[in-house]
């Protein structure tokens, strides 16, 4: 179960009624996020207020009953304050940077295809973009790539743009 999101509490009580295992993964902060919009003055400051204390209440119900994985130690170390003990740290990339392995180009294992999976909202802050544009680069370099994108979202078409100006040597589907 994702959080924060609206349809979390449902996925969680629908888990423990089929008497399921849960984990929850906490990737962001809802009272950090909503304090930074400055829609929320006069009575929907209260509103927000309100919704943050509801949300985390929730938030800690779910934490205390699953495992958890929490987008950082400041997430994780809050979760953990409020009492729940199953709280794993966690980030969204699973290859850490001392585990990078840089090819030489012209090597057996940079010769082969590399397959790349995204799957998400097609929107902006995402940066799938970035993701193309690197596979371009990349492309025009000599490494071949295979793009899986699975998603869609407000940002699908400024991504099918980009599809055409992608190297022969990169494959999306």
């Amino acid at each position: 179960i994702r959080l924060p999101a609206a349809n979390g509490i449902f996925a969680f009580m629908i888990a423990k009624a089929l008497r399921r295992p849960t984990v929850v993964f906490l990737v962001g902060d809802v009272n950090k996020v909503s304090a930074a919009n400055p829609r929320y003055r006069g009575w929907l400051a209260w509103l927000r207020k309100v919704g943050v204390y509801v949300d985390w209440k929730v938030t800690i119900f779910m934490a205390r009953r699953s495992l958890v994985f929490a987008y950082g130690s400041e997430l994780a170390n809050k979760l953990r304050q409020a009492g729940c003990s199953d709280v794993e740290v966690s980030f969204t990339s699973l290859v850490k940077d001392e585990e990078l392995k840089y090819l030489d180009k012209t090597s057996a294992l940079a010769l082969q295809t590399r397959r790349i999976l995204f799957i998400g909202r097609l929107s902006r802050e995402k940066g799938v973009h970035i993701l193309l544009e690197a596979a371009s680069l990349l492309g025009k370099d000599g490494y071949r790539l295979r793009l899986d994108i699975v998603g869609s979202g407000p940002d699908e078409r400024n991504l099918k743009s980009w599809l055409k100006a992608l190297p022969a040597d990169v494959l999306v589907k």
